[in-house]
Formats: C-alpha cells, structure tokens, sequence
C-alpha cells in the first residue's frame, strides 16, 4: 500500500517543496511505496525560483506544479505529516500527529550560541563533551569556528569567543558599521554575496525577489533596522504581512537592492567586491546565479587576477 508523506510550510514554495522532492528520491532510491506531497498554509502563487532551479538541475519534474493550500483532506489521508514551523490551525485533524520540524524555541540565543561553541571546541579538542560524546579521530588540528551574525551583539559574541563572523545582506553603505561592531581586524569577517548574471533587468528583477523574501524575515527585518533602513523597510514588511506579495516587490528599495547584490558585468561586480574588502570585509562567499553552462567561466573570471 502507499502511503502518503505530507510536507508544509508557511507558503508552500520552498521548504516542503525541497522535503517532498527529497522524500520521492530517497523513497525511489530504496524502492519504497511512498507519495510526498507539499503544501502551504499561507501559498504564494509560484515556486521560489531558487527552489525551482535547484530542482531542475536536479531533474525534478516541475511541471503545471504550484504552491496549493493544505487541506483537511491532505492531512487526515497522509500516513506522516511534517510541518517546517507552521501552524495548521483549522485544517489540523484530531489524532493525526505533527512533527515540527524547526520549531525550536528561540531562548537565550548569545548564551546558546556560547555553550555550543565551547561544546563544539572540546569536541574537537578529542575530549569527552557533554553527554558524554567522543570523537574517535579527532582532527589533526584545531578547527576553526565562524559564527554567523548580523547585528552588534552577536558580532560582538562572534570577536569574544569564535575565529571570525559570517554576515550577509550587507549594504556597502553599511560595512563600516558592522566592522566596527565586529571590532576584530585580526579575525576573519566573511560576508555572503549574491552574484546575479544575465540581462539588467531580469537580474534586478531576480535581486528583488530574493531581497524581499529574507527582508521580510523578523530576524532580517530587524538586522536592516539596525542598519538604519527601517524606512525603507518597514513598508515592505508591513505589505508581505498582509499577503500583499506583488505590492511588497514594488516596494523593494532598489537603491538598497543594488548596494547589497552583485549585480552587471563582472568587472563591475569586482570592483564592488573591492569596496567591501576596503570597508573590513576579509572574506567574500559568492552565491553565483547563473546558466550552468556558465558557471566555470564566471569563477575563472572571479578568481585573484
């Protein structure tokens, strides 16, 4: 008999899509008589495009698929229901269960982050954490650690306790901000970078669309706040919460969109890369968007000169 495995999130356009398609390969893979579906409680009308392309490349079928809304039906006729923090409100049947999949309370975070650092370096270090874990072959050598952080008091956590900081969405305006707060020119501060290629327009377009989906998020959402956007910002929040997703696009920012993405030829991009290590930045993670056939030509082009 095949059963059915129900993934839910937010909008249905990119989490349980993922989950789903990795259900189907895995469940192919071990021949096992298993259907995964996806769904949204709150679905955009398209699947991200990230999510879309990701798949394709992958060879998964995508077409006529589109983010549904879950239904009382879905739920009471799967076999598992696994849901990407999202509440299933009205839709939830009795006796069949839920399993929240990141739905990890968000408690004391700086202190959290701090044990987990000083679990992970006597991990490494080949000595019995706690618990009672125990690496059999310890690395050779001592593991760097890079925390990711946005704004000043995790980016002050990051100087204390690790080897460097990860941040991202960062406008060149900015830098220097996060720089100062960081506060360790000893230590590495990496940042990631979206490099989008092809015609202005649909690369711009493209930036807006990724911009809006993490500028929405509270925890981005604030990081631009802090930053000093909250005008720029805030509309766009207040549209998305509405369900207003085509309104909150046109309410990207695009000067900020610009400051923060790569966007042009390559040389251009370069040379805004060259303003962001001016500014403090040692390390640039580029997330390149591009044609596959394209992609070894673009990290030649970006490679030390």
């Amino acid at each position: 008999m095949e059963r059915t495995v129900l993934f839910v999130c937010l909008h249905g356009a990119a989490k349980s899509v993922l989950a789903a398609a990795d259900c189907r390969r895995l469940a192919a893979e071990r021949g096992l008589a298993m259907r995964a579906a996806s769904a949204g409680t709150e679905p955009d009308p398209e699947i991200a495009p990230a999510v879309a392309r990701a798949l394709r490349e992958e060879g998964a079928p995508l077409e006529g698929q589109r983010p549904r809304r879950v239904t009382r039906d879905d739920v009471a006729g799967a076999w598992r229901v696994v849901a990407f923090g999202c509440d299933l409100g009205a839709v939830a049947v009795p006796g069949v269960p839920v399993e929240q999949w990141n739905d990890i309370p968000f408690r004391r975070p700086l202190a959290k982050v701090e044990e987990t650092v000083d679990y992970l370096r006597t991990v490494l270090a080949g000595e019995r954490g706690a618990g009672g874990f125990k690496l059999t072959s310890p690395p050779d050598k001592p593991v760097p650690i890079v925390l990711a952080a946005l704004r000043d008091r995790m980016l002050g956590l990051a100087a204390r306790i690790a080897d460097g900081a990860f941040t991202n969405f960062l406008p060149l305006s900015r830098a220097a901000q996060v720089v100062d707060a960081f506060a360790s020119p000893e230590k590495e501060l990496a940042c990631r970078f979206f490099s989008i290629h092809g015609p202005e327009d649909e690369a711009l377009a493209a930036a807006k669309r990724i911009f809006v989906a993490y500028a929405t998020v509270p925890v981005y959402a604030e990081f631009f706040r802090w930053l000093g956007f909250g005008d720029e910002i805030d509309p766009v929040v207040k549209a998305w919460n509405a369900g207003e997703r085509k309104r909150a696009l046109e309410l990207a920012p695009e000067g900020l969109v610009r400051e923060i993405f790569l966007l042009g030829p390559v040389e251009a991009q370069r040379e805004h890369l060259a303003e962001f290590a001016h500014a403090g930045i040692t390390t640039a993670v580029l997330a390149l968007s591009s044609p596959p056939n394209e992609l070894s030509a673009l990290i030649d082009a970006f490679a030390p000169q």
